[in-house]
């Protein structure tokens, strides 16, 4: 093996065992991409090798002759929804390009909501999420961050995505939810209004978020977050030239 090959995630590098797998002969990318279907529907729970290898009408010993493990499957199927994420023509507007590139972050994992418990646990370090990297810091580096404002700048805006879609998940709560000692817990957009009538600031609040679709409420809060994190970092490039 090359110096190159030991160097890349062991995910993308494995060689298939040698002989023949039992019937039937399935496909690593036929594998991965039925994998992401089950997480798609059914959430990081709902996959298991077995009912992937009965998924694919094969038992779970053909699905390891091309994966190692689930955690390895993951690290596949989380690379192939990174490559969903448009890398955008640059424009010469750090801003505007980062905003575009940090959007297509976000649409993916509202698309895929597995793929940030995924992204919160396991190291993430395939071909497209290196290729997602690689183009996130090319745009801050063009804007003049170096060293540890980089690292900083990188981070925050990555953990920011994250944050969001954490607080903000895709799949709306349609009732109170109910914990195992008994207790309701209520959320404020299912509160009804005599709950909140003694505060005037909060039931304006509540009466302006119930006035508008969730999803539309949830994109413009997390372009209104993102606009002012990234004049945050503009500014704090302006102060540096000009202390």
């Amino acid at each position: 093996m090359s110096e190159q090959e030991r160097n890349v995630p062991v995910a993308w590098s494995r060689r298939f065992r040698g002989g023949r797998p039992e019937q039937p002969v399935l496909s690593r990318e036929q594998i991965v991409q039925t994998a992401r279907k089950m997480l798609d529907e059914e959430g990081l729970e709902g996959l298991s090798m077995r009912r992937l290898g009965a998924r694919l009408e094969a038992g779970a010993t053909s699905v390891y002759w091309y994966v190692a493990n689930k955690d390895e499957l993951l690290d596949l199927a989380m690379d192939e929804v990174l490559a969903e994420i448009t890398i955008p023509d640059l424009t010469g507007d750090w801003r505007a390009d980062l905003y575009a590139l940090v959007k297509g972050l976000r649409a993916m994992m509202f698309a895929h909501p597995w793929a940030l418990q995924v992204y919160n646990n396991r190291p993430v370090f395939g071909p497209h999420a290196r290729e997602y990297a690689e183009a996130q810091l090319r745009l801050l580096r063009s804007a003049g961050f170096v060293g540890d404002d980089l690292d900083g700048a990188f981070h925050m805006i990555v953990d920011y995505v994250r944050g969001s879609v954490t607080i903000d998940p895709p799949r709306p709560v349609r009732r109170p939810r109910r914990h195992s000692d008994g207790e309701q817990r209520m959320t404020l957009n299912d509160s009804t209004p005599d709950v909140v009538a003694p505060y005037p600031a909060l039931r304006e609040y509540r009466e302006h978020a119930l006035t508008h679709d969730r999803s539309l409420l949830l994109q413009r809060r997390f372009d209104f977050g993102l606009r002012v994190l990234l004049e945050g970092l503009a500014r704090r490039l302006d102060n540096a030239k000009h202390p």
